[in-house]
């Protein structure tokens, strides 16, 4: 398993119009639990997390919260508004601290006219994004609850560690009812799940994280 790359377009453009967009930017700090947009505002600006943790989340019509994944450290996103002109899809809620860059739709709209290369950096992430989309639905489609957690936990160390196997122990912080949110279970089924790893000594347990002690058998009930 490698270390999962963030979603960020800006990093796959040629250093001098990365220069060009970031000089562009402005940074702003949000609160743990502070709301960076919710579903049906209307789109001004775009991100790039520069540090914390943030959930993509929405809620069903009973008015249920499910999230729709996690972005974390490099990741950028709410460009897919600025483009289209439509409302934001989701709500991002801060999970911790969150220091992030704004780009203003009126310089992204400026940006994108002056380089080419940003529509090919966009295309080439929002491929990525489709993918792992598709990839969910096949996985809700024919795994169980407990394999889709596997396969969550495997992602998320991935994405958190620049190089996974180098470590003895991984730390996943997450609480079980996020897991359970992300992957639209219950607290009880997920519990019961982590149990079973935690009885063949794959994981351990804490609070608001996993400890997980044998990432190779994690992944071999991965894939």
């Amino acid at each position: 398993m490698s270390h999962m790359q963030p979603n960020n377009w800006i990093n796959l453009l040629p250093d001098d119009i990365q220069k060009s967009v970031r000089v562009r930017m402005h940074r702003k700090i949000f609160g743990n639990g502070s709301i960076l947009h919710c579903k049906g505002d209307e789109a001004v600006v775009l991100y790039e997390l520069i540090r914390g943790k943030l959930t993509v989340c929405n809620h069903s019509k009973e008015g249920k919260e499910f999230w729709v994944g996690q972005l974390n450290t490099g990741d950028t996103f709410g460009e897919a508004a600025l483009i289209d002109g439509k409302s934001r899809t989701n709500t991002v809620i801060a999970q911790t601290e969150a220091e992030t860059a704004l780009l203003s739709k009126e310089n992204f709209d400026e940006l994108r006219k002056e380089f080419n290369e940003i529509s090919s950096a966009l295309l080439l992430v929002n491929v990525g994004y489709l993918r792992r989309a598709n990839e969910i639905l096949d996985d809700i489609g024919t795994l169980s609850v407990g394999q889709r957690l596997v396969k969550l936990i495997c992602r998320l160390i991935a994405h958190d560690n620049v190089n996974p196997r180098e470590k003895k122990t991984w730390e996943v912080n997450i609480s079980q009812e996020g897991l359970g949110r992300m992957l639209g279970a219950s607290r009880q089924s997920i519990s019961k799940e982590l149990l079973l790893l935690r009885q063949d000594e794959i994981i351990d347990i804490h609070r608001e994280k996993l400890i997980v002690k044998e990432l190779d058998k994690l992944l071999k009930l991965a894939s």
